[in-house]
């Protein structure tokens, strides 16, 4: 699992983040949804497939927690339904064999609907 950020702070450079994402099975981007769009781009191009599963997760582990499940190619339409939450997005294989449980809780079914 590689966990990092695409975000960089004001004034500094863009980073190369999708470099570290080649072998990687489980991806978790945080500070990423509202660069959902540039995300998926970039993993495409760094050979990630388009169809390959993800989950945008809004308010982690809070009460209002939201969770879309989609694919790499389908991030930037999930995140165009975040609110102000902050948001995660995992990546990989994981989680379209998770798709069916997941979508059997209450507060993701409202999300996914």
């Amino acid at each position: 699992v590689l966990f990092l950020t695409p975000a960089v702070g004001k004034g500094e450079v863009p980073h190369a983040w999708a470099d570290a994402t080649h072998g990687v099975d489980t991806l978790v981007l945080y500070m990423a949804g509202r660069q959902a769009r540039d995300i998926a781009d970039g993993l495409i191009a760094a050979g990630i497939p388009a169809s390959r599963p993800a989950m945008l997760v809004e308010n982690a582990s809070l009460p209002q927690q939201r969770m879309w499940p989609t694919t790499v190619g389908g991030l930037p339409d999930a995140a165009a339904q975040l609110a102000e939450g902050p948001a995660l997005i995992l990546v990989g294989e994981v989680y379209g064999e998770c798709l069916p449980q997941a979508l059997a809780l209450p507060r993701l079914r409202h999300a996914a609907a």
